[in-house]
């Protein structure tokens, strides 16, 4: 029984009960924290104009000094690859059995990038793709991001 939740102009698909409370819950700490996350704008309205988003080179260099370990194998896979990563391939990667462990990965680097006051949709976004028969979560990482980890050349 797949789940599906309207927040304004976003909608939010699950395919568990599990997924579901979890994408609940990720919204709900975004949202409450009264910072960072979720990126309450007006219709139409873009946070970044020039469309750099909020990544500074020093913003990424407290960010990168912030993370570790298996963040920061995730960081480096997704800059490696700018046409995005599936679930699958980061759980192999970080050595995951489940997508609930790589969430709990994904959701300490929207932490961090909280703590440089980097929302969540400027770190990465996650689409559902589909693989022959099967269901797959694919990874980008927001272009902005990349642009930064190229321009002071961080490679891991």
């Amino acid at each position: 029984m797949a789940f599906r939740v309207e927040l304004g102009d976003v909608t939010i698909t699950c395919d568990t009960q599990e997924e579901l409370r979890i994408a609940l819950a990720t919204v709900l700490e975004l949202t409450t924290e009264g910072r960072g996350g979720v990126e309450l704008t007006k219709r139409g309205q873009t946070p970044e104009p020039n469309g750099t988003g909020r990544w500074t080179v020093e913003r990424f260099n407290r960010f990168v000094r912030l993370i570790r370990g298996k963040q920061k194998r995730v960081l480096k896979a997704l800059i490696e690859n700018p046409a995005g990563v599936t679930d699958e391939n980061l759980r192999r990667e970080l050595g995951f059995k489940t997508n609930n462990q790589l969430a709990g990965t994904m959701a300490g680097l929207i932490k961090n990038a909280r703590n440089v006051d980097v929302g969540a949709s400027d770190v990465y976004s996650k689409r559902r793709i589909q693989l022959g028969d099967s269901t797959a979560y694919e990874y980008h990482l927001a272009p902005s991001l990349i642009e930064v980890a190229k321009q002071v050349g961080w490679d891991g």
